[in-house]
């Protein structure tokens, strides 16, 4: 079953745009392959007033609904869907793209034959290609307008300073990991004016879990601890993320 989108123009100068969106998914489909936990669009269709994009048709909705109307997650399947949501920033990292919109309304919950539903990254309206050097490390973005939602961003967006664009995924994976374990986000914004947030970049976290009486694995607190570090050299990357026992926990060698 498949689902229409309609791409509105983009009038000015806006953070988000459907023809980015639709430049970086045709990149990430020719040139990268695609993966099975990135959504692309089937085929595109044009009008003489609009143009559609043909997608696979997610059945379970937004994730962020899954949650705003159940709750949190059983710790398995939040380490289940965190593990596929990773799987696919980890493939947008090796083709030097950044999302920089990730968020739990920005992921659906999709059925293939009698699987339980998977997760699907959406949204690539916000994406950048990551410069690298001849030796393939990636350069540092230079300031530019803000991306994402509020509750995602990290605190370098925040403060709009030079950044990373694989580690400000890194920070908005753990936003979502925290909301999918715990049932809503840990603060309003990154920013030392949010007191929450001061909890938790200050090593604080099992303290503010304990004060709300939320009981999360110790490992997961250990990654989450990891992820919510603002210094962007020390924040844990991608490739660690797939190594910690957390993540690997459960699976075969793990």
């Amino acid at each position: 079953m498949m689902s229409l989108q309609k791409i509105e123009e983009m009038r000015g100068r806006h953070a988000e745009n459907p023809f980015n969106e639709i430049a970086c998914m045709s990149f990430l489909h020719s040139q990268a392959g695609g993966h099975p936990h990135v959504l692309m669009y089937e085929a595109l269709c044009r009008t003489q007033s609009h143009l559609f994009m043909i997608m696979p048709y997610c059945s379970g909705g937004e994730l962020h609904s899954v949650i705003e109307e159940n709750g949190a997650l059983e710790p398995e399947r939040a380490r289940a869907l965190f593990r596929q949501m990773t799987q696919g920033v980890e493939f947008l990292g090796r083709a030097s793209v950044a999302h920089r919109d990730l968020s739990l309304e920005n992921v659906l919950l999709h059925r293939r034959i009698e699987e339980e539903r998977i997760a699907m990254l959406i949204d690539f309206g916000m994406a950048l290609r990551i410069p690298r050097d001849k030796d393939g490390r990636c350069h540092w973005i230079s300031r530019q307008l803000r991306a994402g939602k509020l509750h995602y961003m990290s605190p370098e967006i925040i403060s709009q300073r030079p950044f990373d664009g694989s580690k400000i995924d890194v920070w908005a994976l753990g936003v979502m990991l925290f909301i999918m374990l715990v049932g809503v986000p840990p603060w309003r914004m990154a920013d030392r004016r949010d007191q929450r947030y001061i909890c938790v970049v200050s090593g604080e976290l099992p303290r503010l879990l304990e004060h709300w009486g939320v009981r999360v694995p110790g490992d997961a607190v250990d990654l989450l601890k990891r992820i919510f570090v603002e210094d962007i050299e020390t924040r844990i990357s991608i490739p660690e993320i797939l190594r910690h026992p957390w993540y690997t926990g459960g699976l075969a060698g793990g």
